[in-house]
């Protein structure tokens, strides 16, 4: 994995943390391209491959029309058992 293509999903979690701190949100490839001056194929490279590897950010593939829609939440946190 390039230095790279592991800045972008960095930079592309933490967008899409800030963009959900107030619930759930859907977006399209295309939009989250704009934003971060990436190309939509890449945008949902990256996604999927966030999918799995971060632990804060549910990625859901909600939509495949023209351009993906996202479906992303915030993870919560496991409730503590006594």
């Amino acid at each position: 994995m390039s230095d790279d293509n592991t800045s972008k999903r960095e930079r592309i979690a933490e967008f899409l943390k800030q963009k959900t701190s107030q619930g759930n949100q859907y977006f399209k490839s295309k939009n989250i391209a704009s934003e971060l001056g990436l190309s939509a194929r890449a945008v949902g490279q990256h996604l999927l491959i966030l999918q799995d590897e971060n632990p804060k950010l549910e990625i859901e593939e909600y939509a495949n029309s023209r351009s993906t829609t996202w479906l992303i939440k915030q993870k919560s946190a496991p409730e503590a058992t006594m």
